[in-house]
């Protein structure tokens, strides 16, 4: 579940589920005053990932006091204002891996025992590029072309129409019911039915309970399309097919 659906859920929801998993207990009632007490003794690791928004952080770390002695709380995030705001108190900066480190890790998870052709390989630097020497989006992109042929791989092998679906939803329909979107653009000329199903098969994109989902990694190779195509003006308005917005990044 991504960071806005958490947060439009609200936080006795998002304490709810921190607590219900630490108590293992589901039916658990973030009111409850003896909450405390029940959790004083308890000594927990918590991991709370890929942090995008500062709510999650004021929900779940502000109440960092209810655990015992020696739990530990790690947050993933790559704004580094969300520690210091929250006063972290050990950061750890993930170093970026160089480029022959990179391919290496890259290929690990892409191709497994399998060596690629010839054709994909000439399209690994691009993938490459598009991590940036991150160990995780490494992993994460690699995993996802894994066993997948040239033409699944990458955005410049869709057609027009899929690529204006394609950052339709990066820039707005995240976690927009997948019936709706596809109505939507369809209203505006789009092949959108069609469209999303070729995203959804080139591992772009995924339906969770009916939301069109996207991983962040995807989502930042998107915005980083758009700012090669308008590097001078960042904030300009652009018309992304189904609406005009104004890209901020």
């Amino acid at each position: 579940m991504g960071g806005l659906d958490l947060v439009r859920k609200g936080e006795d929801y998002l304490k709810q589920q921190l607590l219900s998993r630490v108590l293992k207990d589901n039916n658990i009632d973030v009111t409850i005053t003896s909450l405390k007490t029940k959790l004083h003794s308890k000594k927990v690791l918590i991991v709370i990932n890929n942090v995008n928004n500062r709510s999650i952080l004021k929900t779940l770390v502000d109440d960092s006091s209810w655990f015992g002695p020696q739990s530990r709380i790690i947050i993933t995030t790559r704004d580094k204002q969300f520690l210091t705001m929250y006063g972290v108190n050990v950061v750890y900066e993930v170093h970026k891996l160089q480029d022959d480190k990179a391919i290496e890790v890259f290929n690990h998870y892409a191709f497994r025992n399998d060596p690629p052709s010839m054709d994909v390989m000439n399209l690994i630097p691009r993938v490459i590029a598009h991590a940036q020497g991150l160990p995780l989006a490494l992993e994460v992109l690699g995993s996802s072309f894994c066993k997948k042929s040239k033409d699944e791989w990458i955005f410049d092998e869709l057609d027009d129409d899929e690529k204006n679906i394609f950052l339709d939803i990066v820039f707005v329909f995240v976690e927009y019911g997948k019936d709706f979107v596809a109505e939507l653009l369809d209203s505006f000329g789009f092949f959108a039915t069609i469209g999303i199903r070729t995203l959804i098969d080139k591992s772009l994109i995924s339906i969770i309970d009916g939301e069109l989902h996207m991983h962040d990694l995807l989502i930042e190779m998107g915005k980083e399309i758009v700012r090669r195509t308008c590097p001078k003006e960042p904030g300009q308005l652009v018309d992304y097919g189904c609406k005009k917005i104004s890209v901020m990044y």
